[in-house]
């Protein structure tokens, strides 16, 4: 699959989440941090995902 769109889309639910959540005592700065945060957390465990397949590949 495309990891650009999956990417996206996941921002898109997880915005949408967000959105209808609706986080009544955060403010918006930091509901965007925590998003930010969860998305980086995504693409460092996509990269470490990648790497172990890499690995394993090499073992079967």
């Amino acid at each position: 699959w495309n990891h650009q769109e999956k990417g996206a889309d996941q921002e898109k639910k997880m915005y949408g989440h967000f959105k209808t959540t609706q986080y009544h005592s955060i403010s918006s700065d930091r509901a965007c941090a925590i998003l930010e945060t969860n998305h980086q957390i995504n693409i460092r465990r996509l990269a470490a995902k990648k790497q172990n397949d890499k690995i394993r590949r090499k073992y079967d």
